[in-house]
């Protein structure tokens, strides 16, 4: 269960403890998330992709926010990546693979 009012208490707290946004990677999300998404807008990339997200996953991304504020420069939005200095979307069998077959590294 995804506690969106403890995460955006959180970032709050760090804003708080680092306005300037002086930590790795604060200065680039400055600790603000993305707005959430509408399920309709997971489906439509699922189907997209032939693929189902996490439960977990999901929620995030419908509750609390697309991305935004994380680790190091933050949580790219479902369906991009970085490119240089940039964010561009996910290209099929390119960077992020055919997410419709199985991950095909599972041995150590």
């Amino acid at each position: 269960m995804i506690d969106s009012e403890f995460i955006r208490r959180s970032l709050e707290r760090l804003r708080t403890h680092d306005p300037e946004c002086s930590l790795f990677g604060a200065v680039r999300h400055e600790y603000q998330l993305n707005p959430p998404l509408a399920e309709s807008s997971v489906v439509a990339i699922e189907r997209q992709y032939g693929m189902h997200l996490p439960d977990d996953y999901r929620a995030f991304l419908t509750t609390v926010g697309n991305g935004g504020a994380g680790p190091y420069y933050g949580v790219f939005r479902l369906g991009e990546h970085d490119h240089l200095r940039d964010y561009c979307s996910w290209n099929e069998g390119e960077l992020v693979g055919t997410l419709s077959e199985p991950f095909p590294h599972v041995d150590a």
